[in-house]
């Protein structure tokens, strides 16, 4: 039995749906709401693209939030997305990995990280930065708190 079938069985398994995100000693894939609440040893936030996080929010028809003017305790997600990634931030308990694509496949041109993990780069650069804090220093840091892989696999590096 190959590798994918193990896999497609495992899926089809309706117990492995029904325990969302419960930590059960292996790898667990989960939406970032589901893990609120519960620690991890390690966390990997895969795909953390500038557009993909936070999601573009489509509110149905019917919903008259977005058309009127917004009232003192009226849905914001925005807010919202903050909450969630702050939770899974805290859910890491030993290690936690972001991941996002820096380049672009067609161009090798920068492409900037969602905006929560920007905000968290500044924050910890600012922190480990010495205290000149100069933009040298900044830059410095924060390429020590990030990895950049080559996508294409003919690359010089």
């Amino acid at each position: 039995m190959c590798i994918r079938d193990r896999i497609k069985a495992a899926l089809a398994d309706a117990d492995v749906r029904r325990r969302g995100a419960v930590p059960s000693g292996t790898v667990t894939f989960a939406s970032l709401s589901a893990m609120r609440g519960i620690r991890y040893r390690v966390v990997c936030l895969v795909g953390m693209n500038d557009g993909s996080f936070p999601g573009r929010a489509y509110s149905p028809e019917f919903e008259l939030i977005p058309k009127a003017e917004p009232r003192r305790g009226d849905r914001q997600r925005n807010l919202e997305e903050r909450g969630i990634f702050l939770d899974a931030l805290l859910a890491a308990g030993e290690i936690l990995h972001i991941s996002y694509t820096c380049r672009d496949p067609r161009d090798n041109a920068v492409m900037p990280p969602s905006v929560p993990v920007a905000k968290l780069l500044d924050y910890l650069s600012l922190a480990l930065a010495p205290e000149a804090d100069t933009a040298n220093d900044l830059a410095t840091s924060r390429r020590h708190l990030t990895v950049d892989h080559p996508l294409q696999p003919f690359s010089r590096r």
